[in-house]
């Protein structure tokens, strides 16, 4: 197959704790499964996947940040997604929140006080 033991091992444990296998040592065991398996066709589906789960989990934080206007600073929305749970690089924080403003889930406000996001 071409994968290295403690990949096989990683896979095996995903599928488990999908519920697709019982994977005990070394033996699998095929469970029975009635549904729709979601397969990603190429490297950059999985990438555009993973993305969107960041994007969801960003603007889940974002949202938790909120004060009653809606409104969350840009300094605080920074720290947070870089420096808490999801540790994002300086990259793919400004994508995911260059992202969620296109998608019209946030917006730029520009206050005599500092930068701040406004959830729509």
């Amino acid at each position: 197959m071409g994968l290295y033991e403690h990949d096989l091992n990683d896979l095996l444990k995903s599928l488990e704790d999908k519920g697709l296998v019982h994977y005990e040592g070394s033996y699998v065991q095929l469970r029975d499964f009635e549904g729709v398996i979601n397969t990603v066709d190429s490297k950059e589906d999985v990438l555009t996947a993973e993305l969107n789960q960041k994007e969801k989990k960003s603007f889940e934080i974002i949202k938790s940040l909120a004060d009653e206007n809606n409104l969350v600073s840009r300094y605080e929305i920074e720290g947070n997604l870089l420096y808490g749970d999801l540790k994002l690089t300086d990259f793919r924080m400004y994508h995911i929140i260059l992202s969620l403003e296109n998608k019209g889930l946030i917006e730029a406000v520009y206050k005599h006080n500092g930068d701040y996001y406004k959830i729509l």
